[in-house]
């Protein structure tokens, strides 16, 4: 398993909480697209989908 990052991990965490990437794209200050994308190399990261 690839070094656990930080942002990652908040990133899911706050998409979990808000339930949506939109609601959590508010949030964060992020587009949706950067949190989609980075959940993606969270998953890999992890070796789940």
């Amino acid at each position: 398993m690839a070094k656990l990052n930080y942002k990652h991990l908040r990133y899911f965490w706050v998409v979990a909480k808000e339930g949506s990437i939109a609601q959590a794209s508010q949030i964060l200050h992020l587009t949706p697209q950067t949190i989609s994308g980075q959940l993606s190399q969270f998953e890999k990261s992890l070796g789940t989908k």
